[in-house]
């Protein structure tokens, strides 16, 4: 993986029931790599943490692509040791979803600029 720079990322925001502020997606993609890469985080308190979104064997060929979540509604939503996020489960299906569709929008559009 070569050496991002933050503004080479763009970015979405997502609607949604779940909080009152609404959730942004920062994501950043790369085509015509050797190898498929997909990195799907949420980021909290100055952190992220992996959220396994998308299954390796679906990864779009020869992409890079790193995905994040942020909100402010997720302040302070981690656990003492700063590993887990301490959303009900629900909440975070919620979430996941959330993630998954957008991902998929992201890459088709992406696709059919190729």
């Amino acid at each position: 993986m070569k050496e991002l720079d933050y503004h080479n990322f763009k970015s979405k925001e997502l609607s949604t029931d779940l909080f009152k502020k609404p959730l942004t997606l920062y994501y950043y993609i790369d085509t015509n790599m050797q190898q498929s890469s997909v990195s799907t985080l949420v980021a909290i308190d100055n952190r992220t943490i992996a959220r396994n979104i998308i299954d390796k064997d679906n990864y779009p060929h020869g992409v890079e692509a790193i995905f994040f979540i942020y909100s402010e509604n997720l302040s302070g939503k981690i656990d003492p040791i700063r590993q887990d996020l301490t959303l009900p489960p629900e909440d975070l299906n919620v979430i996941d979803n959330i993630f998954r569709k957008y991902i998929a929008e992201i890459f088709i559009e992406k696709n059919s600029m190729l």
